[in-house]
């Protein structure tokens, strides 16, 4: 199991939008490095995509448009261009769906 979150931007476990670990397809971890104030490290899509339930937590107002972009699977992001031949859920409070 991978318990993820979302961020504004649409990206999720580090992977941020226009960043090389986007494409990185050989290492299940890799460096985040000029894209946020802090140095990161992340897993990567394989490891990710390993895993057999992958749960979503969104909360916030801020994050409706976001999670509606993921949920219409807006490749552009890289929380919606995460795929597993599991199951991948989603958990949203009422504000980050509008409900």
């Amino acid at each position: 199991m991978t318990l993820l979150g979302l961020g504004e931007d649409g990206h999720t476990a580090s992977l941020i939008p226009g960043t090389k670990a986007l494409d990185e397809r050989d290492a299940w971890a890799t460096s985040i490095l000029g894209v946020k104030p802090e140095p990161r490290i992340s897993l990567t899509y394989p490891a990710l995509q390993s895993s057999s339930l992958v749960l979503f937590v969104v909360s916030g107002a801020k994050k409706r448009d976001i999670l509606a972009r993921v949920l219409a699977n807006d490749m552009a992001l890289p929380a919606a261009r995460l795929a597993t031949r599991g199951t991948i859920r989603i958990f949203a409070d009422r504000a980050a769906t509008g409900g």
